[in-house]
């Protein structure tokens, strides 16, 4: 029997609010959920908390400085990659207040940013952000996706 090895990761995805609008890039050559939206997100480095990780990829994707007294818990996802054998946490932080000007900071992995109405998410958004997202509106503050073996594996 070969089985793949296993692997685990820990992702941050930034919430980023403006009223009741919450700002999603579009993914391009990246190869991964190119031509979808998703939230300003990345993994979690070696040796960094979840907080600096989510500060970090703040500054780096959208030029924006975030304090850790300006995010807030949303929710957790825990995800099955199916057909990579991999699991991934998902923890989503809502903000509301930062500094500086949002820029596309990774023009050569996002084609835009936009802000979107909570209430009318494009259609072509990665599922699990979407869920994500869903959590956020509906206060619930875990969930799993893909261990029903329906995991959108992009």
């Amino acid at each position: 029997m070969n089985l793949l090895p296993a692997c685990s990761f820990v992702v941050v995805h930034l919430i980023l609010m403006q009223k009741n609008r919450v700002l999603l890039g579009l993914r391009t050559r990246t190869g991964f959920a190119d031509g979808m939206y998703g939230l300003p997100a990345g993994k979690v480095e070696v040796g960094e908390s979840v907080l600096a990780g989510m500060i970090r990829e703040a500054k780096e994707e959208l030029g924006i400085e975030i304090r850790e007294s300006d995010l807030e818990l949303s929710s957790m996802i825990y995800h099955l990659w199916t057909d990579k054998v991999q699991t991934q946490s998902n923890i989503f932080f809502v903000c509301r207040k930062f500094s500086g000007k949002i820029v596309n900071a990774e023009p050569e992995k996002c084609g835009t940013l936009k802000f979107f109405s909570l209430k009318r998410l494009p259609k072509n958004i990665i599922p699990f952000m979407a869920e994500g997202l869903h959590n956020h509106m509906k206060k619930i503050k875990y969930s799993e996706f893909g261990w029903d073996k329906k995991a959108y594996d992009i």
